[in-house]
């Protein structure tokens, strides 16, 4: 009878890579900075990143009206259309039907291994 003893060792460069980096979100633009209230409206916009691994693969956004309560909104892309560690993503939330007043807008980017960026603003009024 044969006996083969199989020894592995990883060397550093040989194990896999960690969860990685965070996204950075560079900058943050509306496309329209007031719109209507109490009808239903879309607000788009963009975020510019930066991301060394590029896998970035959902924008988290968070509509707060003055008294701090705010809704929750999620976009997910397939991380393959955002290949790269810089460029911008473009967005939209649907539906927006709010009371007047002056909103903030809280966008967040989070990459394949759930890195989040850090949080980015913007203002939005409703007249």
């Amino acid at each position: 009878m044969v006996k083969v003893l199989v020894i592995a060792a990883l060397l550093p460069g040989c194990l896999p890579e960690e969860d990685g980096t965070p996204p950075q979100i560079t900058s943050v633009a509306l496309d329209t900075a007031t719109i209507a209230a109490e009808t239903d409206v879309t607000v788009t916009g963009t975020v510019g990143f930066l991301d060394s691994e590029g896998d970035i693969v959902e924008l988290h956004i968070r509509l707060i009206d003055t008294s701090g309560q705010g809704s929750f909104r999620t976009v997910v892309y397939d991380h393959n259309s955002l290949a790269g560690d810089e460029g911008v993503v473009h967005w939209s939330i649907a539906n927006v039907h709010e009371p007047a007043g002056t909103y903030t807008l809280q966008l967040q980017l989070s990459d394949y291994y759930a890195n989040d960026s850090g949080t980015a603003t913007a203002t939005l009024a409703v007249r």
